[in-house]
């Protein structure tokens, strides 16, 4: 999965993520479970994060770090 670049290439030492960890934007958060999934998603303005996404290097008990790497 990580042994080819987006370009093609190969990659000799791939480095890839233990764990993901996506963290919902607080302002755009609703309890509201009666509407539909994208019927609220449609509510959400343009260009507002929706979730903060990172990732955790290696397992916490070996001493692994985590990292924000995105905004989606």
């Amino acid at each position: 999965m990580a042994a080819i670049n987006e370009d093609g290439s190969k990659v000799s030492d791939p480095v890839f993520p233990f764990r993901l960890r996506f963290e919902p934007n607080r302002s755009v958060v609703t309890n509201n479970t009666t509407k539909d999934y994208m019927t609220q998603l449609s509510g959400v303005p343009a260009d507002v994060v929706v979730y903060s996404i990172y990732a955790l290097d290696k397992p916490t008990q070996l001493g692994g770090t985590e990292t924000h790497i995105a905004d989606l």
